[in-house]
């Protein structure tokens, strides 16, 4: 019996699992585990959600930042909600209402007349017993399969695509040109963070990022995330990972030591580099400091020379509402022959504040084993209004975790 894990993150949502029987006031889950104080509203009064807890039809579960719960349903399937996470239950129509947050269940396998269905704002999906990830906002809706076959429907204007096992789709319901459909690497992304000695901008930086920010837009992705601090990550921790993503450092702390420790440049990963100084421990740039990488002072403007290219976000010709809104630091560097250019400083196209290394290319004396891009946020200044912003952090992480050559993607951690 193949198993169907569905991962959804979401503003909004509605799933159906096809529980039937189920009546008014029925038992809908029973708590398995919680970590942090979750709480289960019932008739309005909120109560500490705690293993062995019976979840009634109508009841709402409310989940904080950095806390998860685990839930077990009715047919033997089981739910992980995880952090900002608000859920109703319910037995008429939709059997789970995620109306903000990020849900994984893992379903049984399901009857050809019971599909699997999934709904969000802008689609529907239906399965019948596979694996595959769904993140959900109020603008768009990313279906990941690592096996199997999920039928995929647009529900503006019924348009439908199947979407085999290591690939993904993308719904937007304003955009009637069509169902995006492309390879992809399904699994948790890794984030390697620095803790140590962190100025308090940097601290911020980690938090929100590691956290909050780059945590709720990997999820709205159909990624999740696990954050670790560089002293102790290994390589095992590499291995079928769809992306590692390497965080801000302060200096003289080790973190180059650790990324050199756990080998990483050579590692067969694709990795998106936020931070300069590793920048020549990755062997994304030469080593030299104010030559081959360096800082300058903000803010400035950033050209956009290959609108094209799918690591631009969109972005074209010349851009002032990146990363610089107000005076402060800003990160450049000088890549290989072999990298793509995507963002550039004014008038000097050789120095990037983006720029990208195809898996098999030349980097700085070594190969590019998977995907590489290096990529400047300023810890002081991201935000979540930074739209444009994130948009290159969004492209780059859909770029990296596209398979080499648009093959199919099957390693999954």
């Amino acid at each position: 019996m193949v198993a169907a894990t569905v991962l959804l993150a979401a503003a909004g949502g509605l799933i159906g699992f096809g529980l039937s029987g189920v009546r008014a006031g029925a038992v809908v889950a029973t708590v398995v585990s919680v970590d942090g104080p979750v709480l289960v509203h019932r008739e309005g009064v909120p109560r500490p959600a705690v293993e062995g807890l019976v979840v009634y039809d109508g009841e709402q579960i409310t989940v904080p930042a950095a806390a998860s719960a685990v839930l077990d349903l009715p047919d033997a399937s089981r739910a992980e909600l995880g952090p900002e996470t608000s859920l109703w239950l319910h037995h008429e129509g939709a059997a789970l209402e995620l109306r903000g947050g990020f849900l994984a269940v893992n379903a049984r396998h399901r009857p050809a007349d019971r599909p699997l269905a999934v709904r969000t704002p802008d689609a529907r999906a239906e399965v019948l017993g596979t694996r595959f990830t769904l993140g959900a906002d109020e603008a768009k809706t990313h279906l990941r399969v690592a096996e199997g076959l999920v039928h995929l429907l647009r529900i503006g204007d019924g348009a439908a695509v199947d979407v085999p096992g290591g690939h993904r789709a993308v719904v937007a319901d304003g955009d009637r040109a069509g169902l995006e459909l492309r390879p992809s690497l399904p699994g948790t992304v890794l984030l390697i963070a620095s803790y140590d000695r962190a100025p308090t901008d940097f601290a911020r930086f980690n938090r929100l990022v590691g956290d909050h920010l780059l945590g709720r837009r990997l999820r709205h992705l159909g990624f999740r995330v696990e954050t670790k601090a560089h002293a102790d990550v290994t390589a095992g921790d590499l291995v079928g990972r769809p992306l590692v993503i390497v965080s801000f450092s302060e200096w003289g702390v080790g973190f180059e030591q650790s990324l050199e420790r756990i080998g990483l440049r050579a590692a067969d990963v694709p990795v998106l580099c936020f931070e300069p100084m590793a920048f020549p421990t990755l062997g994304l740039t030469g080593g030299r400091q104010g030559v081959d990488y360096d800082w300058g002072k903000g803010p400035t403007p950033v050209d956009f020379p290959r609108p094209d290219h799918p690591l631009s976000g969109g972005l074209a010709g010349e851009r002032s509402d990146l990363f610089f809104d107000r005076p402060g630091t800003f990160g450049w560097a000088r890549p290989g022959r072999a990298a793509a250019r995507i963002a550039t400083l004014p008038g000097d196209g050789a120095r990037a504040v983006l720029f990208a290394y195809e898996a098999g290319a030349d980097m700085i004396e070594s190969v590019a084993p998977r995907r590489r891009v290096g990529l400047f946020l300023d810890p002081s200044q991201v935000g979540d209004h930074s739209e444009a912003a994130w948009s290159l952090v969004e492209a780059a992480v859909e770029w990296c975790a596209e398979p080499p050559h648009g093959q199919p993607g099957r390693a999954e951690r």
